[in-house]
């Protein structure tokens, strides 16, 4: 388990929460899906062109670590995301 720098407390492992394809790829799609978004709305919400999301998507193109550590907040606590990016919840979140 990893210390937080900032807190000196323990905190939980997030690989869960972003996880990977048969190909090693991070499965972002799962993400949005899961939330119901287009790609336009994610890609807003990132703060990336649609274009770049969907090659992330596509596996043509990765991700840059701040955009994978933003869609595993996004993943766990979209909440908070939309709070720090002044956007709306998603509606159509799916429940598990």
């Amino acid at each position: 388990m990893t210390t937080c720098a900032i807190q000196n407390k323990p905190i939980p492992a997030t690989d869960h929460l972003l996880q990977t394809t048969e190909g090693g790829h991070p499965d972002i799609r799962k993400v949005r899906v899961q939330f119901g978004m287009e790609q336009e709305e994610i890609a807003n919400l990132l703060g990336v062109g649609v274009g770049t999301y969907r090659s992330w998507e596509q596996h043509q193109r990765a991700p840059s670590a701040a955009a994978l550590t933003l869609l595993k907040i996004f993943a766990a606590r979209p909440d908070v995301v939309c709070m720090v990016m002044g956007t709306k919840m998603p509606g159509k979140r799916k429940l598990d």
